[in-house]
């Protein structure tokens, strides 16, 4: 059955994809943004500094929250393998590879997978308040069409958790695992967390201003965050490597709330996904030449994790 839901899903967003890319492509005006990037180095260099001192920040939080039992390194290096296996593989088989890497290096495993699905809970919250705040602040035009997907997407992500909470495999709702996660975010620490996380999810807006910068575009500051954060709460259901499709269906309907046209808005979403897709890349073949990640230990690490409850 989940199996069939996803699969439906996936065809869905291929099919959204695909009218989205038949009505607003222009591929002279997307080249035009293309080469525009490339003719701005010190663009991309700013794009770049954002979008890494965003992941600085959440490797930051996830040491903060396994209380320094992981290093500094060990999380960022984590969370850049997750990176680059998202981009890779039509799911999102990154964070399994963010809980291996980071049990490889001395934590339980099933604290690493609890501060993974924290963190990720975490994002959610501080993603959806971001999205809700900035359209009640510019009082955005939002459709009952996009609010009837907000509400399916939440329907589908709790129908996954009862299943797999009902399989037996993973009790995300056993008493002593739900009380650990409350007390994560009780005091100076939960303050933290809360302030790295919102502060990452900042800076990663800088690509997508940086984008509209280099095309010449008009978009502020708040404005970028806002259309961030609902393009990036939109791929919490990845069928495609990197949410391909997804995130410029969702990113362009956000830009054209700010007032764009569809063309720009889909020619831009194009440019700050391809960047996306490079840095992914190039983080993780660096990460990867200096920590290597042996795949036949997580094929295994595969097989046996179900057996472990949080």
């Amino acid at each position: 059955m989940k199996r069939w839901i996803f699969r439906c899903a996936g065809l869905a967003v291929l099919a959204f994809a695909a009218l989205l890319t038949f009505r607003y492509f222009d591929k002279s005006l997307v080249d035009t943004y293309f080469r525009k990037a490339l003719r701005e180095p010190l663009g991309l260099a700013g794009m770049t500094a954002a979008y890494l001192a965003a992941f600085l920040l959440r490797a930051w939080a996830w040491q903060l929250y396994l209380k320094g039992k992981a290093s500094f390194g060990a999380c960022l290096s984590g969370l850049l393998y997750s990176l680059l296996f998202n981009h890779l593989l039509p799911v999102k088989a990154g964070d399994g590879l963010r809980v291996f890497y980071i049990a490889r290096n001395g934590v339980p495993w099933g604290e690493a997978l609890r501060s993974t699905v924290v963190l990720r809970v975490l994002d959610l919250l501080v993603l959806g308040g971001m999205a809700a705040g900035g359209a009640v602040l510019y009082g955005f035009d939002l459709s009952y069409r996009f609010l009837g997907y907000c509400a399916a997407g939440g329907i589908a992500f709790l129908s996954v958790l009862l299943l797999l909470i009902r399989s037996g495999r993973v009790s995300f709702l056993s008493g002593e695992a739900l009380w650990s996660m409350i007390r994560s975010f009780r005091g100076p620490r939960g303050i933290g967390l809360f302030l790295l996380t919102a502060a990452s999810w900042v800076l990663e807006a800088g690509v997508l201003l940086g984008t509209v910068e280099i095309t010449g575009l008009s978009l502020s500051a708040l404005e970028a965050v806002w259309v961030n954060a609902v393009t990036i709460a939109g791929q919490s259901f990845q069928m495609t490597p990197g949410g391909l499709g997804t995130y410029e269906a969702v990113m362009s309907f956000a830009l054209v709330q700010t007032g764009l046209e569809g063309k720009q808005a889909y020619a831009a979403a194009l440019l700050s996904h391809g960047y996306k897709f490079a840095f992914s890349f190039a983080a993780g073949l660096a990460v990867w030449l200096v920590s290597p990640l042996p795949l036949r230990d997580y094929r295994l690490f595969q097989s046996k994790k179900g057996s472990t409850v949080l």
